[in-house]
């Protein structure tokens, strides 16, 4: 998690930069859109990538040796980067009708600019994907370092490129800074093939059982991810037929909101308990395995549902704070302001869904996490077209909260019952409590936001937003954590020890 703050610390300055070059403007629309197909046909491997390798290359280890596990998984490594390199060419074929078909509301001007930046945007899916793959190695010898500094140096690599060339070649230099912050990704986590290079095979096999047994689980992953990405694509949709500046809000909103704060407190911890989950189900240690659930489950609620309660009482000096400056106008954090409201309504949600989801991966039921993800899809779609016409892009980010709540209620409700046993009645007593001191929490921070906003006189200033905002902030904190000492003894001591550990470790 502290590699992930880093990383995070990196993303928002990069964020901070480009808002401040660029605000909500067609042009950054058309960025978005080039992002967004980027990552969609990026994501359809991406997960299958550590929910198949992980697994697949510690049994190798475990059973079979150092040796043998590299040569077999040189043969999935090598086969995944011939299907990137397909990927890319295919996508730099057809970037104009992708551009066309995800931004229908665009202008030909604007739809012309999102097919080029689309085009050049496919080149950085090699080297994310090797990336990825390294990130996988990584992390089936339960070595997070490495791996956790990729998105930090990709960060400062894009931010000073920006900073460097965004005044020359415009909107280009973002996507110069996303090629080249991808091709750092790769060298910093280069060392690992090299230190097993003679164990490394230049060949392909695709009839190599491995191979097929990767084809097979990871086909129900590609229909769950795709669909995840597929509810952004039609975000992309429907916001192009909105005003100026509506992708660009919604897309900073959901960044701000679900890239950062799910990325710092959620991806952290379920890169970490994966592997240990794996470890539980493979050794057929069910009930290990239902506590370590339940007990992170606990743990992520106690830590997200409140940051999402606080994001809604503070979205609007939260994002004055972060994004205003330049070229951000005051229209830019109204837009922007409303996504991030509605965006931490679901939070939980997002977050629980995930580490449940990898919870399903543990003992190879892919099924359920890809079904459930699909229901997801039509709700959010069916809500999108409800609301919408009433609520603009506030309406599409509340849609997409309200369909991942669903998703983790039915995750939850979905539960096999080795994963949950006697764990239920831990869970939603846990949940319980947690929300009775968020709304003390809520109380404490919205009555101490109006005192000191009457007393800093909060014009839209920085420092007055900052002074305001910091202290409302910390007073949450503080009101929150002595609650939790009285009433979730167990969620402190989880954190407690979790910190313990983490420094010893380092």
């Amino acid at each position: 998690m502290g590699l992930t703050l880093l990383a995070k610390v990196s993303g928002l300055l990069r964020d901070i930069v480009v808002a401040s070059y660029f605000g909500t403007s067609q042009a950054m629309d058309a960025f978005f859109v080039a992002v967004t197909i980027a990552t969609l046909m990026y994501v359809w491997l991406r997960d299958p990538i550590q929910v198949v390798l992980v697994p697949f290359f510690t049994e190798q280890l475990t059973n079979r040796g150092e040796r043998v596990a590299w040569e077999n998984t040189s043969v999935l490594i090598n086969t995944l980067l011939i299907l990137f390199l397909i990927l890319t060419a295919i996508g730099w074929l057809i970037s104009p009708t992708l551009a066309s078909l995800v931004a229908p509301g665009f202008t030909d001007e604007v739809e012309t600019l999102s097919a080029e930046l689309t085009k050049f945007m496919m080149l950085s899916l090699l080297s994310y994907g090797l990336a990825r793959l390294l990130s996988a190695l990584f992390y089936s010898y339960q070595r997070f370092g490495m791996p956790g500094m990729t998105t930090a140096v990709d960060n400062v690599a894009a931010i000073i490129i920006i900073a460097c060339l965004a005044p020359v070649f415009g909107i280009y230099a973002l996507v110069m800074g996303a090629v080249l912050g991808a091709v750092a990704q790769v060298l910093v986590q280069l060392p690992i093939l090299w230190k097993s290079r003679s164990y490394y095979r230049l060949r392909l096999e695709l009839r190599n059982p491995a191979l097929r047994r990767l084809a097979w689980m990871s086909f129900p992953l590609l229909i769950g991810t795709g669909s995840a990405e597929l509810g952004r694509i039609t975000d992309r949709i429907f916001a192009s037929l909105l005003p100026i500046g509506s992708l660009s809000a919604l897309a900073y909103g959901q960044r701000l909101t679900y890239a950062t704060f799910f990325q710092l407190f959620v991806a952290s911890l379920t890169t970490v308990l994966f592997p240990f989950f794996s470890k539980s189900a493979g050794q057929d240690n069910y009930a290990d395995l239902a506590r370590k659930l339940s007990r992170s489950l606990c743990l992520l609620f106690w830590v997200v549902f409140p940051l999402s309660i606080g994001i809604m009482v503070l979205h609007e000096p939260v994002v004055r704070l972060v994004y205003q400056r330049g070229a951000f106008s005051e229209e830019s954090v109204a837009l922007t302001s409303q996504a991030v409201l509605y965006y931490a309504v679901g939070l939980s949600g997002y977050s629980l869904s995930n580490i449940l989801s990898f919870a399903f991966y543990s003992v190879r039921d892919t099924k359920t996490p890809v079904v459930t993800g699909l229901v997801r899809l039509g709700v959010k779609i069916f809500l999108s077209f409800a609301l919408v016409g009433s609520m603009a892009h506030a309406g599409l980010a509340l849609a997409e909260s309200l369909s991942f709540l669903l998703k983790a209620a039915l995750l939850l409700i979905l539960l096999p019952k080795e994963l949950r046993q006697n764990e239920y009645r831990k869970i939603f007593q846990s949940f319980g409590v947690t929300i009775v001191t968020t709304a003390g929490m809520a109380t404490v921070v919205l009555l101490s936001l109006a005192y000191f906003q009457g007393i800093f006189e909060v014009s839209h200033s920085f420092s007055s937003t900052a002074l305001a905002l910091g202290v409302a902030a910390i007073l949450g904190v503080g009101s929150y954590l002595v609650f939790s000492l009285l009433l979730q003894r167990t969620e402190m001591r989880d954190i407690s020890r979790l910190v313990r550990a983490g420094f010893t470790k380092s």
